[in-house]
């Protein structure tokens, strides 16, 4: 029978655990992705987002392929609407007046909760379609019992702000908030996370804070905007 020296068993004995180690991460990593990838719906340039929204049950999630559609959307359900990246999947506003995506609550006493993932959000155009409800052509509007999660997306080049909040509650993971017409980030009496979020030339302020407004901001840049302002 062969003989080994300490130190080499040592050596076997290390490299088994690695091996093992790197199995079990490796294992652990293949189920956080298929979980990741998970869609219930897939949605495919020329087909309608809002359609799939409407026909979508509660907590499903709605993957959008690469691509740009041109369509505003509204939600009133708990779901999650996830692109393939900011750069390849691409929600332009193009309704008068009215937000690119709008998120709010149907009316009852239940929270939505609505996740938004890896896409762009852009466009808008026009005036305000209700001042008095403050339903305007922002790229995000985010109103009453909504609670919001946005995850790595891009909201760019909208006609007035970024992301406006009314009541409702967003919270912005590494996110890029830039160039819009008029403010970055609006929250009206309604509560907002930033983390590694960047907000930046955005033609007035980065942030605006109305009312009892909330805002927390972790890892992250406000910069080359007007400044930031609360009333």
């Amino acid at each position: 029978m062969p003989k080994f020296s300490r130190h080499c068993l040592i050596e076997v004995c290390v490299l088994v655990a690695l091996l093992s180690l790197m199995w079990t991460c490796g294992l652990h990593n293949e189920a956080i992705a298929q979980e990741r990838v998970r869609c219930a719906v897939m949605v495919n340039p020329g087909e309608s987002i809002q359609a799939a929204i409407d026909r979508a049950e509660e907590g499903m999630v709605i993957c959008l392929a690469e691509g740009v559609w041109e369509e505003n959307i509204k939600i009133e359900r708990s779901l999650t609407l996830r692109g393939t990246g900011r750069e390849r999947t691409v929600i332009k506003g193009v309704q008068e007046g009215l937000p690119v995506v709008w998120i709010t609550d149907s009316g009852d006493a239940q929270t939505v909760s609505v996740g938004i993932e890896e896409l762009m959000i852009t466009g808008g155009v026009g005036e305000c379609a209700d001042r008095e409800r403050l339903i305007c052509p922002s790229g995000l509007l985010i109103q009453g019992k909504a609670w919001v999660e946005v995850v790595d997306c891009f909201i760019s080049l909208t006609a007035l702000h970024g992301v406006r909040v009314n009541l409702g509650q967003v919270k912005i993971i590494d996110s890029t908030i830039s160039r819009n017409k008029r403010d970055g980030l609006v929250v009206v009496s309604g509560q907002a996370t930033l983390t590694g979020a960047t907000i930046s030339g955005n033609g007035l302020f980065g942030i605006r804070l109305w009312g009892s407004a909330q805002l927390m901001i972790t890892g992250s840049m406000v910069h080359g905007n007007s400044g930031m302002a609360s009333s």
